[in-house]
C-alpha cells in the first residue's frame, strides 16, 4: 500500500516529505507522518481485534468532543475530505490524528513523571464521569475475566501447559472483582491504562489509545495502570506509591468505599487476566498480540505470574497505603 497516494487522495494534506513507521503498538500499525508545516499520526486499524472500527471511531468522537468541552487535553481526529473519520480500502481501515508532541514511556523510574502519569489518569476519568451517552462495545468481553479464565479451560484441553496449576489455584481472584460489579459505581472507564498511553510535553499530559473506552468499574483502569510500572516480575514499591498519591489525590473524593476497598485486589486481578490472555493467545497461534519471536506471548504470561506472586506477597502494604492516601 502507498500510505502518500492514500493519504493525499483521502485527506487534504499534499506536501508529505516523510512517513516513520512507529512501532511500539501492540495491535494497530502505527505512523507518524511529516509535512512541509505540521505532522500527524496514521494508523491501520488491526480490525480482527476491533471487529466493528466504525463503532470504535464514533466512541472516540464523542468522547474527544466531550472531553474537549470540559478543556482537557485529548486526541483531535482529521477527518477526511468528505468529513468522515475513517478511510476504508477493501477491508482494511485508516484513520489519522493531529501529532501531540512529547515523550511516552514504556517505563521508568522518575517519582515525578510516574505522580504526573497517574494524576492524568485520574483528571481523564474525571473529565468523564458527567458522560452519560451511549458507547458502542468495540471489544467484546474485554476486561470479562471469568471468560479469559473459561477461555484457557478450553484450550488447555488441546494444549497443556505448566502454568494449568497455578492460574486454577487463583480460580477465587478470577471472580473477585466480577462479583462486585453489582454493588460498584459504573463508569466510562478508559480500559487500557498503561503508562505509554499518556503523552508528556513540559508538565502538560494527553491521555491517548481510546479504542476500548467502556462503561465498567474504575478499578480495571487503576490496575492496569499499576501492573503496567511494574518491572517484568516486581512491583517497586516507591513507584506504586508515586503513581498511586498522583492517581488517588485527584479523584479520591469521587470514589465510594467498596471501590476503595478493592483496588489492591483490583492489581492481582488485572495481572492474572493478562497472563491468561497472553497465554491463551500463544495457545491459540499468536493472533492477537503482535510478536517478534513465537514463544514471546508464552514468555510475557510467565512473567506475569511471576509478578502476581510478587504484588500478592505485598498486598498488606499496598492496601494500607491506598487508604493512607485517601483517607489522610
Amino acid at each position: 500500500m502507498n500510505y502518500t497516494d492514500l493519504i493525499k487522495e483521502n485527506y487534504d494534506i499534499d506536501d508529505i516529505i516523510n512517513i516513520e513507521s512507529i512501532s511500539n503498538g501492540k495491535i494497530n500499525n502505527t505512523y507518524k507522518i511529516t509535512t512541509n508545516t505540521k505532522k500527524y499520526i496514521f494508523q491501520k486499524i488491526n480490525n480482527d481485534v476491533f471487529k466493528n472500527p466504525n463503532d470504535v471511531m464514533d466512541n472516540i468522537k464523542n468522547v474527544t468532543n466531550h472531553i474537549n468541552n470540559n478543556g482537557i487535553n485529548t486526541l483531535n481526529l482529521i477527518y477526511t475530505k468528505d468529513k468522515q473519520p475513517l478511510i476504508k480500502i477493501e477491508n482494511s481501515y485508516y484513520r489519522m490524528y493531529k501529532n501531540i508532541e512529547g515523550i511516552t514511556y514504556n517505563k521508568t523510574d522518575n517519582i515525578d513523571i510516574l505522580y504526573l502519569i497517574g494524576k492524568s489518569f485520574a483528571i481523564f476519568e474525571k473529565s468523564l464521569i458527567d458522560y452519560t451517552d451511549e458507547l458502542k462495545i468495540t471489544i467484546k468481553d474485554f476486561h470479562n475475566t471469568p471468560k479469559i479464565y473459561n477461555d484457557f479451560i478450553h484450550n488447555k484441553r488441546k494444549m497443556k501447559m505448566k502454568e494449568e496449576k497455578f492460574i486454577e489455584s487463583k480460580k477465587d481472584m478470577v471472580y473477585k472483582i466480577y462479583n462486585l460489579l453489582d454493588v460498584l459505581p459504573l463508569r466510562l472507564i478508559h480500559g487500557d491504562t498503561k503508562i505509554s498511553n499518556v503523552i508528556i510535553n513540559n508538565g502538560e499530559c494527553t491521555v491517548i489509545d481510546l479504542d476500548t473506552l467502556m462503561y465498567s468499574t474504575i478499578l480495571y483502569d487503576y490496575g492496569d495502570m499499576i501492573r503496567s510500572i511494574a518491572d517484568d516480575t516486581s512491583l517497586n514499591l516507591d513507584k506504586f506509591k508515586a503513581i498511586s498519591r498522583g492517581y488517588l489525590n485527584e479523584i479520591k473524593d469521587y470514589l465510594t468505599k467498596e471501590e476503595i476497598d478493592n483496588m489492591g485486589i483490583s492489581i492481582l486481578t488485572i495481572t492474572l487476566e493478562l497472563g491468561i490472555r497472553y497465554l491463551n493467545d500463544y495457545m491459540s497461534g499468536n493472533n492477537y498480540f503482535k510478536v517478534s519471536y513465537k514463544k514471546e506471548n508464552l514468555d510475557k504470561a510467565r512473567n506475569l505470574f511471576k509478578l502476581y506472586n510478587d504484588i500478592e506477597r505485598k498486598i498488606d502494604f499496598i492496601n494500607t497505603y491506598i487508604k493512607e492516601v485517601v483517607y489522610g
